[in-house]
């Protein structure tokens, strides 16, 4: 099973905290009078790079920055698709799989709440299907916390 987590950064690409994926951590946790962006990965960089002295010592540590190429080779790709199992996980560890429910049973069309209601229970998600953008958007989920709900769930 391959660990996401959550990387914070700086505009200027310095890491500013990791976190596992599955931690309560806001994604403007760091925002504070600063712009920052988070983002998934496999790799779990150290926010502070260790420095030495000649002698090889330990002198402290400066905040690392991210080479340019960093989150293309550690940030997994988008699933295609999941398990609806691997979804309903994903949905429980953040805290989401009621306000989900919730949102199905809200559909005021019969027929369309009994198709979302399929489409939860089939055997498998699909990230083109409109009715979880939609049900994302019913509860308030922002497009990033909504990629990583996928890439959650892919590693589950």
């Amino acid at each position: 099973m391959t660990q996401i987590n959550k990387v914070f950064v700086s505009a200027e690409d310095t890491v500013l905290a990791v976190h596992p994926y599955d931690q309560a951590v806001a994604d403007d946790a760091y925002g504070a009078g600063v712009t920052v962006a988070f983002f998934d990965a496999t790799e779990m960089p150290s926010p502070v790079e260790d420095t030495f002295d000649e002698e090889g010592r330990r002198m402290g540590g400066v905040p690392r920055r991210l080479d340019k190429g960093w989150a293309k080779k550690h940030v997994p790709p988008l699933p295609d698709s999941v398990t609806s199992t691997q979804g309903k996980l994903a949905l429980i560890a953040a805290g989401l799989y009621e306000g989900v429910l919730g949102a199905i049973q809200d559909v005021p069309d019969p027929t369309e709440r009994l198709i979302a209601q399929t489409k939860f229970d089939a055997a498998r998600w699909y990230r083109t299907d409109p009715l979880f953008s939609e049900i994302a958007g019913a509860i308030g989920i922002p497009a990033k916390q909504f990629d990583g709900l996928w890439r959650d769930a892919m590693a589950r």
